[in-house]
């Protein structure tokens, strides 16, 4: 049985009743994305939240609790601020001043959780538009920022004395590497597919590229330069290096949610030159 008839259960009796037979004919008939079944989960919980189906008759349409198009534009908005406050949060590497570790923890931690959720407004408002690479860069997109943002928790706990394991795979300074990394290269990738379908504003995407791939490249480079005891010279460049491109990156992935909040997720493609016969 697909997964997307399971969920289907997941909904009120009453609406089961009124549209199951249509709804799983649709489903037949169509080749499910993640996206699909996300949609499919995201519908039993408005179901829920916002019955429209009453046991004795089809009641009178009311506006969803959270459309996807309303989801899509506010996830925008999350992108945008998030982005905003982790660019805060890597100018705190440089100038340490800023804010107490502390408070420079919890901002990035939020920036993090905004972010996050203004991707998933992005694998629903430009996934299907960019194609497999689009999908798959999104993917690992979100498992990284899944990833850093629970790296992020940690480093919060550990700022106010909470005892967590610093070393190990599982670990919270691990789960903030790899998180990071897998956040930059997935994003990355979703910015070359864009470029290539031209569904994203160049501009946007050459940060989040070329952001991301300097991100990923200065914070590997940096960890390992830091692990080896390489003189504080090239520690320096190298976290230079992750700011500097973290910093495109976040620019990058503002614009991206601008675009989302504005309703523009929509490139306009170059018009094809008029042949003269």
């Amino acid at each position: 049985m697909k997964l997307e008839i399971f969920l289907l259960r997941l909904y009120p009796r009453e609406w089961r009743a009124r549209y199951e037979d249509e709804f799983m004919a649709l489903l037949e008939q169509t080749h499910s994305t993640p996206l699909d079944i996300a949609d499919v989960a995201l519908g039993a919980l408005d179901a829920h939240l916002r019955p429209q189906v009453k046991a004795t008759a089809v009641g009178v349409e009311k506006r969803p609790f959270m459309s996807r198009t309303t989801f899509v534009q506010w996830s925008g908005m999350a992108a945008m601020i998030g982005s905003a406050l982790m660019f805060l949060g890597l100018g705190w590497q440089l100038i340490y001043s800023i804010l107490d570790p502390l408070a420079a923890s919890v901002v990035w931690l939020a920036g993090v959780v905004l972010v996050l959720i203004g991707a998933v407004g992005f694998g629903l408002g430009y996934a299907r538009r960019t194609g497999g690479l689009g999908q798959a860069g999104l993917l690992l997109a979100l498992i990284g920022m899944s990833a850093l943002a629970l790296g992020s928790v940690g480093s919060v706990l550990d700022k106010v004395g909470t005892d967590l394991p610093d070393n190990g795979a599982l670990s919270w300074p691990a789960m903030l590497f790899f998180g990071w990394v897998g956040m930059c290269v997935g994003m990355a990738l979703f910015a070359i597919a864009g470029i290539r379908r031209r569904v994203l504003a160049i501009p946007a995407a050459w940060l989040v590229l070329v952001g991301g791939t300097c991100g990923a490249i200065g914070h590997i480079m940096l960890v390992f330069l830091v692990v080896s005891y390489a003189p504080d010279v090239a520690v320096t460049a190298s976290k230079l290096g992750f700011v500097i491109g973290g910093m495109l990156f976040v620019v990058g992935f503002f614009l991206i949610g601008s675009a989302l909040w504005g309703g523009r997720t929509t490139v306009m493609r170059p018009a094809e030159p008029t042949s003269v016969g």
